[in-house]
Protein backbone atom coordinates (compact mmCIF):
# COMPACT_ATOMS: atom_id res chain seq x y z
CA UNK A 1 0.00 0.00 0.00
CA UNK A 2 1.21 3.26 -1.25
CA UNK A 3 0.25 7.06 -0.10
CA UNK A 4 0.44 10.17 -2.46
CA UNK A 5 -0.37 13.71 -1.87
CA UNK A 6 -0.34 16.44 -3.26
CA UNK A 7 0.51 19.98 -1.76
CA UNK A 8 -0.28 23.91 -2.57
CA UNK A 9 1.81 26.37 -2.06
CA UNK A 10 0.12 29.70 -3.24
CA UNK A 11 3.44 31.64 -4.47
CA UNK A 12 1.99 32.27 -8.02
CA UNK A 13 4.64 30.55 -9.12
CA UNK A 14 4.32 26.32 -9.93
CA UNK A 15 6.76 25.60 -6.82
CA UNK A 16 4.00 22.66 -5.42
CA UNK A 17 5.31 19.16 -5.38
CA UNK A 18 3.40 15.90 -5.56
CA UNK A 19 4.58 13.29 -3.15
CA UNK A 20 4.51 9.21 -2.84
CA UNK A 21 5.62 6.95 0.14
CA UNK A 22 5.40 3.32 0.99
CA UNK A 23 3.58 1.52 3.44
CA UNK A 24 6.90 2.52 5.56
CA UNK A 25 7.03 6.40 5.27
CA UNK A 26 9.99 5.86 2.57
CA UNK A 27 9.59 8.37 -0.49
CA UNK A 28 8.95 6.15 -3.73
CA UNK A 29 11.73 6.51 -6.28
CA UNK A 30 11.58 9.65 -8.71
CA UNK A 31 9.43 11.43 -5.78
CA UNK A 32 8.78 14.32 -4.99
CA UNK A 33 7.57 15.93 -8.63
CA UNK A 34 8.62 19.33 -8.40
CA UNK A 35 7.64 22.27 -10.40
CA UNK A 36 3.89 21.71 -10.10
CA UNK A 37 0.93 24.43 -9.19
CA UNK A 38 -1.08 24.26 -6.35
CA UNK A 39 -3.09 20.74 -6.75
CA UNK A 40 -6.32 20.87 -5.79
CA UNK A 41 -8.46 17.82 -6.27
CA UNK A 42 -7.61 14.01 -4.91
CA UNK A 43 -4.54 12.40 -6.87
CA UNK A 44 -6.66 9.16 -8.81
CA UNK A 45 -4.10 6.29 -8.89
CA UNK A 46 -5.11 3.60 -11.46
CA UNK A 47 -3.54 1.89 -14.20
CA UNK A 48 -3.74 4.57 -17.07
CA UNK A 49 -1.71 3.35 -20.12
CA UNK A 50 -2.42 -0.48 -19.55
CA UNK A 51 1.07 -1.53 -18.11
CA UNK A 52 -0.52 -3.11 -15.45
CA UNK A 53 1.49 -0.60 -13.03
CA UNK A 54 -0.21 2.45 -10.83
CA UNK A 55 0.15 5.75 -12.63
CA UNK A 56 -1.20 9.05 -10.66
CA UNK A 57 -3.13 11.58 -12.33
CA UNK A 58 -3.48 15.24 -10.45
CA UNK A 59 -4.92 18.45 -11.53
CA UNK A 60 -2.25 21.59 -11.96
CA UNK A 61 -4.65 24.48 -11.00
CA UNK A 62 -3.30 27.15 -13.22
CA UNK A 63 -3.99 28.64 -16.50
CA UNK A 64 -1.26 29.16 -18.90
CA UNK A 65 -2.90 31.27 -22.21
CA UNK A 66 -6.26 30.34 -20.45
CA UNK A 67 -5.64 27.06 -20.30
CA UNK A 68 -5.97 24.51 -17.54
CA UNK A 69 -4.52 20.97 -17.31
CA UNK A 70 -4.60 17.60 -15.83
CA UNK A 71 -1.35 15.65 -15.57
CA UNK A 72 -0.18 11.93 -14.96
CA UNK A 73 2.90 10.54 -13.18
CA UNK A 74 4.47 6.79 -13.85
CA UNK A 75 5.06 5.14 -10.18
CA UNK A 76 8.38 6.20 -10.94
CA UNK A 77 7.76 10.19 -10.97
CA UNK A 78 8.32 10.57 -14.84
CA UNK A 79 5.21 11.52 -16.90
CA UNK A 80 3.26 9.52 -18.92
CA UNK A 81 2.97 10.16 -22.48
CA UNK A 82 0.07 11.81 -24.24
CA UNK A 83 -0.65 13.51 -21.36
CA UNK A 84 -0.99 16.50 -19.95
CA UNK A 85 -4.77 16.89 -20.98
CA UNK A 86 -6.20 20.45 -21.24
CA UNK A 87 -9.22 22.43 -20.87
CA UNK A 88 -10.25 25.94 -21.10
CA UNK A 89 -9.97 27.75 -17.39
CA UNK A 90 -8.62 26.39 -14.36
CA UNK A 91 -9.31 22.17 -13.13
CA UNK A 92 -9.40 24.36 -9.79
CA UNK A 93 -11.35 21.28 -7.42
CA UNK A 94 -11.93 19.36 -11.08
CA UNK A 95 -10.80 15.96 -9.80
CA UNK A 96 -11.52 13.83 -12.67
CA UNK A 97 -13.31 10.62 -13.18
CA UNK A 98 -12.36 7.58 -14.95
CA UNK A 99 -14.81 4.81 -16.76
CA UNK A 100 -16.26 3.19 -19.75
CA UNK A 101 -18.52 5.41 -20.46
CA UNK A 102 -19.84 4.18 -24.29
CA UNK A 103 -19.21 0.98 -23.27
CA UNK A 104 -16.68 0.05 -25.82
CA UNK A 105 -13.62 -1.77 -23.30
CA UNK A 106 -11.64 0.90 -23.72
CA UNK A 107 -10.79 3.25 -20.43
CA UNK A 108 -12.00 7.07 -20.81
CA UNK A 109 -11.62 10.08 -18.75
CA UNK A 110 -14.07 12.69 -17.47
CA UNK A 111 -12.82 16.35 -16.64
CA UNK A 112 -13.91 19.90 -16.29
CA UNK A 113 -12.91 23.58 -16.42
CA UNK A 114 -13.67 26.37 -14.59
CA UNK A 115 -14.16 30.13 -16.08
CA UNK A 116 -15.28 33.08 -14.71
CA UNK A 117 -17.14 33.55 -10.81
CA UNK A 118 -19.77 34.82 -9.11
CA UNK A 119 -23.15 34.47 -11.47
CA UNK A 120 -20.65 34.51 -14.82
CA UNK A 121 -18.75 31.54 -13.70
CA UNK A 122 -19.46 28.53 -16.11
CA UNK A 123 -17.88 24.74 -15.89
CA UNK A 124 -17.75 22.34 -18.72
CA UNK A 125 -17.62 18.84 -18.86
CA UNK A 126 -14.83 17.23 -21.01
CA UNK A 127 -14.20 13.40 -22.28
CA UNK A 128 -11.10 11.68 -23.63
CA UNK A 129 -10.74 8.26 -25.00
CA UNK A 130 -7.26 7.08 -23.25
CA UNK A 131 -7.25 3.95 -25.95
CA UNK A 132 -6.14 1.85 -23.65
CA UNK A 133 -7.98 -1.27 -22.53
CA UNK A 134 -9.90 -1.21 -19.02
CA UNK A 135 -7.95 -3.11 -16.43
CA UNK A 136 -10.82 -3.54 -14.44
CA UNK A 137 -8.39 -4.76 -11.18
CA UNK A 138 -6.65 -1.65 -11.60
CA UNK A 139 -9.35 0.60 -12.59
CA UNK A 140 -9.13 3.22 -9.86
CA UNK A 141 -8.26 3.37 -5.94
CA UNK A 142 -11.71 5.00 -4.63
CA UNK A 143 -10.32 8.83 -3.68
CA UNK A 144 -13.32 10.61 -1.27
CA UNK A 145 -13.52 14.33 -2.19
CA UNK A 146 -13.84 14.97 1.81
CA UNK A 147 -16.32 12.33 2.44
CA UNK A 148 -17.82 9.47 0.66
CA UNK A 149 -20.65 11.25 -1.40
CA UNK A 150 -18.05 13.49 -3.19
CA UNK A 151 -19.76 17.13 -2.51
CA UNK A 152 -17.22 18.57 -0.69
CA UNK A 153 -18.69 18.89 2.84
CA UNK A 154 -16.17 17.51 5.81
CA UNK A 155 -17.77 15.03 7.88
CA UNK A 156 -20.29 12.32 6.62
CA UNK A 157 -22.83 10.32 7.64
CA UNK A 158 -21.37 6.44 7.37
CA UNK A 159 -24.06 4.31 5.95
CA UNK A 160 -23.39 0.36 6.13
CA UNK A 161 -24.08 -1.97 3.60
CA UNK A 162 -27.53 -3.21 3.89
CA UNK A 163 -28.02 -6.85 4.20
CA UNK A 164 -31.04 -9.14 3.19
CA UNK A 165 -32.29 -10.58 6.51
CA UNK A 166 -34.76 -13.68 5.05
CA UNK A 167 -34.33 -15.60 2.18
CA UNK A 168 -38.44 -15.70 2.08
CA UNK A 169 -40.33 -12.93 -0.49
CA UNK A 170 -42.79 -11.12 1.54
CA UNK A 171 -46.32 -10.78 0.77
CA UNK A 172 -46.22 -7.04 1.16
CA UNK A 173 -43.85 -3.59 1.06
CA UNK A 174 -43.08 -2.76 4.57
CA UNK A 175 -41.13 0.46 6.02
CA UNK A 176 -40.69 -0.51 9.74
CA UNK A 177 -40.03 1.73 12.40
CA UNK A 178 -36.38 2.52 13.13
CA UNK A 179 -34.85 0.77 16.40
CA UNK A 180 -34.01 2.16 19.13
CA UNK A 181 -35.95 5.27 18.36
CA UNK A 182 -34.96 7.92 20.15
CA UNK A 183 -31.35 7.07 19.30
CA UNK A 184 -28.04 8.51 19.61
CA UNK A 185 -25.92 9.06 16.64
CA UNK A 186 -26.68 4.79 15.05
CA UNK A 187 -29.84 3.44 14.90
CA UNK A 188 -31.53 0.27 12.69
CA UNK A 189 -33.95 0.71 9.49
CA UNK A 190 -35.86 -3.02 8.20
CA UNK A 191 -37.89 -2.73 4.99
CA UNK A 192 -39.12 -5.53 2.45
CA UNK A 193 -40.33 -4.81 -0.74
CA UNK A 194 -42.10 -7.58 -3.02
CA UNK A 195 -40.64 -6.98 -6.57
CA UNK A 196 -37.53 -6.43 -8.04
CA UNK A 197 -36.44 -2.98 -8.54
CA UNK A 198 -34.75 0.37 -7.86
CA UNK A 199 -34.67 0.97 -3.99
CA UNK A 200 -34.14 4.25 -2.98
CA UNK A 201 -34.24 5.21 1.07
CA UNK A 202 -33.33 9.25 1.89
CA UNK A 203 -33.35 10.79 4.92
CA UNK A 204 -34.52 14.39 5.47
CA UNK A 205 -34.53 17.25 8.22
CA UNK A 206 -37.66 18.93 9.49
CA UNK A 207 -37.25 22.01 6.87
CA UNK A 208 -37.39 19.05 4.29
CA UNK A 209 -33.41 19.11 3.30
CA UNK A 210 -32.83 15.66 2.46
CA UNK A 211 -29.15 14.76 4.76
CA UNK A 212 -28.66 11.82 3.61
CA UNK A 213 -29.62 9.20 0.96
CA UNK A 214 -29.11 5.62 3.01
CA UNK A 215 -29.88 2.87 -0.13
CA UNK A 216 -30.06 3.47 -3.74
CA UNK A 217 -30.00 0.50 -5.98
CA UNK A 218 -31.44 -2.47 -7.57
CA UNK A 219 -32.47 -4.67 -5.42
CA UNK A 220 -34.38 -8.31 -5.08
CA UNK A 221 -37.76 -8.81 -3.55
CA UNK A 222 -36.79 -10.14 0.05
CA UNK A 223 -36.62 -8.20 3.53
CA UNK A 224 -33.71 -5.72 4.37
CA UNK A 225 -31.98 -4.02 6.86
CA UNK A 226 -29.67 -0.90 6.73
CA UNK A 227 -27.68 0.96 9.27
CA UNK A 228 -26.90 4.61 9.56
CA UNK A 229 -24.74 6.16 11.55
CA UNK A 230 -25.94 9.88 12.14
CA UNK A 231 -22.88 11.18 14.38
CA UNK A 232 -22.54 14.71 12.52
CA UNK A 233 -25.65 15.57 12.49
CA UNK A 234 -27.47 17.76 15.48
CA UNK A 235 -30.43 16.83 17.51
CA UNK A 236 -33.87 16.85 16.34
CA UNK A 237 -36.58 15.00 14.40
CA UNK A 238 -35.54 13.40 11.00
CA UNK A 239 -38.07 11.52 8.41
CA UNK A 240 -36.85 8.55 6.43
CA UNK A 241 -38.46 8.22 3.10
CA UNK A 242 -38.76 4.16 1.17
CA UNK A 243 -39.32 4.92 -2.77
CA UNK A 244 -39.88 1.81 -4.74
CA UNK A 245 -42.08 1.60 -7.96
CA UNK A 246 -45.77 2.83 -7.25
CA UNK A 247 -45.02 2.30 -3.38
CA UNK A 248 -43.27 4.76 -0.80
CA UNK A 249 -43.68 5.43 2.53
CA UNK A 250 -42.24 8.11 5.57
CA UNK A 251 -41.41 7.23 8.69
CA UNK A 252 -40.00 9.59 11.77
CA UNK A 253 -37.41 9.26 14.22
CA UNK A 254 -35.58 11.26 16.43
CA UNK A 255 -32.20 11.85 17.18
CA UNK A 256 -30.50 12.57 20.81
CA UNK A 257 -27.15 13.59 21.82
Amino acid sequence: IDIAVGDQVLSGSPVSQLYAWNKNGVALTGFPVSGLWAINSQPLLLDLDGDNNTEIVIDDNTQTGGVGKYLAFNHDGTPVSGWPKQVTGTTFFQTPSFGDIDRNGILDMIGSGYTGSGNSALTSLYAWNTQQTINWSKLQIPMWQYNTRHNGVYGDIIITDIKNKINEIPSSYSLEQNYPNPFNSMTNIKFQIINSGNVRITVFDILGKEVATLVNEQLQPGTYETKFDASSLSSGVYFYKLTTGDFSAIRKMVLVR
